[in-house]
């Protein structure tokens, strides 16, 4: 599977420092729990994450299926 565990593992830890965050079970309103400045650096950590992508992992017609979970099709949105 080379790349594909690590580079998921990376973004799952992403995944989970938002969670924590903006599924807090607080009636405090989410404007006043979540600042701007975190979802920045929660953006700017998924932009570092996706620039680290290897080439592999990217849509082509010989990628093994469990690649599949990265690819997107820009066309399809």
């Amino acid at each position: 599977m080379g790349q594909t565990f690590p580079t998921l593992s990376k973004l799952w830890v992403i995944i989970q420092e938002i969670e924590s965050i903006y599924t807090l079970t607080d009636s405090t309103p989410l404007v006043d729990r979540v600042s701007l400045a975190f979802a920045e650096s929660q953006y700017q950590k998924l932009l570092a994450w996706a620039d680290t992508i290897v080439p592999q992992m990217l849509r082509g017609e010989h990628n093994s299926s469990h690649t599949l979970f990265f690819q997107y099709d820009i066309e399809a949105s």
